[in-house]
C-alpha cells in the first residue's frame, strides 16, 4: 500500500443477525497505520477453496475437495511462509471442514484445521503455535462437506 503499489483497499464485513432483531447496532471499525519503513516480515492472507461449486438439493453429505498441489504452491510461493491461524467459511449449508498440509520434506500429511461440526454462526479460529511453515512444493487440501437437506434446488 503506497507509492508504486496499491492505491486503495476494500474492506468487507460480515455480521449475522439470525433472529432479525431490529435492536442490533454495529459499531465495528478498523484503524490503519501506515509507515514508510518496511517491517522485517510481510503479512498476507491466503485463500484455499473451490470454484464453481454445485451442491445438489436434498442431500445430507456432499463433499467437495480443493487442492493446491506441489505445482500450485511452487508457483504461488517464492519462499516459505509461516501460517499463524486458519478459519473456515462455508456459508449456511456447511457441515464439516478440514484443511490438510503435506510437507515436501517428509511427505507426511497433517491436519491443519478440522471442524467436525461446522457452524456458520460461530466461526472458529485455529491458531498455530508454533506457526505452521508452508514451503514451495508443499501440498494443501481443503475438504468441505455440505448438508443441503433443507434445500430443494441445487446451490
Amino acid at each position: 500500500f503506497g507509492k508504486g503499489t496499491y492505491s486503495y483497499f476494500q474492506l468487507q464485513v460480515h455480521w449475522n443477525n439470525p433472529n432479525n432483531l431490529n435492536t442490533y447496532t454495529d459499531e465495528s471499525g478498523i484503524r490503519i497505520h501506515y509507515t514508510p519503513r518496511l517491517r522485517q516480515y510481510d503479512m498476507g492472507i491466503m485463500w484455499l477453496g473451490q470454484q464453481n461449486i454445485h451442491i445438489p438439493g436434498g442431500v445430507r453429505n456432499t463433499t467437495l475437495t480443493g487442492n493446491c498441489g506441489s505445482t500450485c504452491s511452487g508457483q504461488l510461493l517464492q519462499n516459505p511462509i509461516n501460517v499463524t491461524a486458519s478459519i473456515s467459511h462455508m456459508h449456511l449449508i456447511g457441515a464439516q471442514t478440514r484443511i490438510r498440509h503435506t510437507s515436501s520434506d517428509d511427505n507426511i500429511t497433517r491436519d491443519v484445521l478440522f471442524e467436525e461440526v461446522y457452524d456458520y454462526d460461530s466461526p472458529r479460529w485455529t491458531f498455530h503455535e508454533p506457526h505452521l511453515q508452508v514451503k514451495p512444493k508443499d501440498q494443501l487440501q481443503l475438504v468441505c462437506t455440505y448438508d443441503s437437506t433443507n434445500r430443494v434446488a441445487n446451490t
